[in-house]
Parts: C-alpha cells; structure tokens; sequence
C-alpha cells in the first residue's frame, strides 16, 4: 500500500522565494504554457531553460535542443527575451539532469546576476531527482525550491492503473534512488568525460 503513494513523494512541490525559475525544457507545450504563469505570478529576475539536443526533427527545426525550443516557446508565450535564458547541455547519455544543473550554475557563474535562490519547475514525478541534483550541484551558494506539474496523461494518484504512470513512476523512483546512492564527482567526471 505504501508503494502506492511514491508518486506523491516523488512529486514534491516546495517552492521558496526565487530569484530565477529554472524549467526543464524536456516537457510539454501544457507544461512549458503553465511556467509562464508561474513566472509572471512570482518575483523572478530570469526564466532558464535546459536541455539536451533534440534527438527527433531537428532536421525540420531550427533549433537543435530543448533549452533553445523551450526557451523560444517561453518568449513565444509573452515572456520578455531578455528575461529568457538558454542553457543547454552537450549529448550525454546518462545523468542529464546534472548535465542541466552544471549547465545552469556555469551559466550562473558567468552571468553579472547575483542569484540567492531559485525555484525548479518540473513534471509528475521527476521534481524530487531534479530537486535533488540541483541542491547538490549549486549549495550552498544558492538555496533550490522545486514545483511540480502534474501530467495530464495519467492520473496521479492512481497512477498504477495506466501504462503511462506505470512506465514514469517506477522509472523515477528506481532513478531517484539510483541518483542518492552515486557519488556526484562520479557523475560529473561521466557528463564530462
């Protein structure tokens, strides 16, 4: 029974007070449309995308990763282009949700912004990773919330009952536990190597 609740572990929303809202430019158009309402609704200096290149249809596009489409898609939906910022990451097989966090703190440190604390935006049950990483990559410089988006493909709190939820949550919660037990200077020397 208690298995049956991982989701909402998983899914974890704890926002703070954030300078920049960071969102994970590998979800959908519904995810990406509520960021937008998320970031004119709190204080945020910056929106920062990451991602990894697009593995399908970049032929057809003229943009060849997800921190750059996400990022178009956000100042397409009414965000400033100066308040919208790319981060994207090099091909990497494993581990790119730390490819993404050591892409936004190197952003972060070549930027002229003095950045205290930002907030993660993410889908169903990837924000606790997600949360995780990022505390680990930026802390203690920088203090890390996390918002979570709930997919609209399955319902969470039964999300045994579709292949959907099935295939996302048990993938997340093995890579969630994988994800505490690693060493992160392993996964850094992995994303770089």
């Amino acid at each position: 029974m208690y298995c049956l609740n991982i989701y909402s572990f998983l899914g974890v929303t704890c926002p703070i007070e954030a300078n920049l809202l960071v969102v994970e430019g590998w979800m959908s158009d519904y995810v990406v449309k509520s960021a937008v309402t998320e970031f004119n609704q709190g204080n945020y200096q910056k929106l920062i995308t990451a991602g990894t290149p697009i593995d399908k249809g970049s032929y057809l596009s003229e943009y060849n990763n997800f921190a750059k489409l996400t990022a178009k898609t956000l100042i397409t939906l009414g965000i400033p282009p100066d308040q919208v910022v790319a981060a994207p990451i090099p091909e990497v097989t494993k581990y790119r949700t730390t490819a993404s966090a050591v892409a936004v703190k190197e952003w972060l440190e070549t930027s002229n912004i003095k950045v205290n604390s930002i907030n993660i935006y993410s889908l169903g049950p990837h924000p606790r990773r997600s949360w995780v990483i990022y505390r680990n990559v930026l802390s203690p410089d920088i203090q890390v919330g996390v918002i979570a988006v709930e997919p609209k493909y399955y319902n969470p709190q039964r999300w045994w009952h579709s292949n959907a939820g099935m295939l996302t949550v048990i993938g997340e919660t093995i890579t969630y536990f994988y994800t505490r037990s690693v060493d992160m200077k392993q996964i850094n020397y992995a994303i770089y190597k």
